[in-house]
């Protein structure tokens, strides 16, 4: 036996080449597995649903997003990485970073999510709130043919989203930034956050006139338009926020009025809890929005009242 020591010659590193772990057949295998999984156990609406803006994919939303992750095995974190504040000290946003790992403990992706008070949806000054206000007032004046009601908008008051939400919204925005690249499912999901609109382009895309008068007196010959009920508008806010299915429509309802029972039929409902759905649909921008504000508290507590 030698007892000489061989000596180590380092290798040169390899060139590194990128290189296609899978062939085209199992590619197309795990993409039809998601579209299939997708339609199997994700539920439009709740999992996720049509967004403003989102062209023809639908838009993924948090509790769609936890089930891919558990359906590929995947964990994740959700840290706070930063608070903004202005020069009192008073909160103004906040970053989360969402990290998803596989099994092995292995970084898959990351994504960060901010949400602050300088998003329409969560602040809006007492001369933006009016403004608003009134400019939805005017546009269903003018399609009511009725002239404006000053009281819609001039008792309104300045809006500050809980502090909660805030949060809430930064922690969902990362955690489906942070899905939809580990899972790449972003060739069948749109981000589910899209551009606020006001309140008069949510209901109509395009611009309602700043002045209804501006149009005009009605001729003798032009049809007074009717009022849309609270029924229609309910109908269409519904579809809005993607909500298709009959039960779950009922279900959301009876989580809005805070009923024991799932009301079968919207004329199952009094004015007065038919006024209130309508108001708690048209003030969230999207669903996950409208549950947090349920969950929150905001939506008044008169919602429950049985009361014409």
């Amino acid at each position: 036996m030698t007892t000489e020591l061989a000596r180590y010659e380092p290798q040169a590193p390899a060139e590194y080449r990128a290189r296609i772990l899978m062939d085209p057949e199992e590619a197309q295998e795990l993409d039809q597995r998601l579209r299939d999984y997708m339609r199997a156990f994700l539920h439009q609406g709740t999992d996720y649903g049509t967004v403003p803006g989102g062209g023809d994919k639908p838009g993924l939303f948090k509790a769609g997003a936890e089930k891919l992750l558990m359906w590929f095995g995947l964990g994740f974190s959700n840290d706070r990485d930063e608070i903004e504040r202005d020069d009192s000290g008073q909160r103004l946003g906040v970053t989360y970073r969402c990290t998803i790992r596989n099994a092995a403990g292995f970084t898959v992706a990351t994504c960060e999510g901010y949400a602050g008070y300088d998003e329409d949806k969560f602040y809006q000054s007492l001369e933006a709130a009016q403004a608003k206000a009134e400019a939805k007032e005017r546009y269903w004046a003018a399609q009511d043919g009725r002239a404006p009601n000053p009281a819609k908008w001039a008792y309104v008051m300045e809006y500050r989203a809980p502090w909660n939400t805030v949060l809430k919204m930064a922690q969902k925005r990362a955690l489906v930034g942070a899905t939809l690249d580990a899972t790449a499912a972003a060739a069948l999901f749109a981000d589910e956050d899209t551009p606020d609109a006001s309140p008069a382009e949510t209901a109509n895309p395009s611009s309602p006139p700043a002045n209804p008068r501006a149009r005009g007196p009605r001729s003798a010959g032009e049809a007074r338009k009717p009022r849309r009920s609270d029924r229609d508008v309910i109908r269409d806010e519904l579809d809005r926020l993607g909500v298709t299915d009959v039960s779950d429509r009922a279900v959301l309802i009876a989580e809005i009025l805070r009923l024991d029972d799932v009301p079968g039929n919207l004329a199952d409902l009094t004015p007065r809890q038919r006024e209130d759905v309508r108001k708690a649909l048209e003030s969230a921008t999207d669903l996950d929005q409208l549950r947090e504000l349920i969950s929150d508290g905001v939506i008044p507590e008169e919602a429950n009242s049985d009361g014409e």
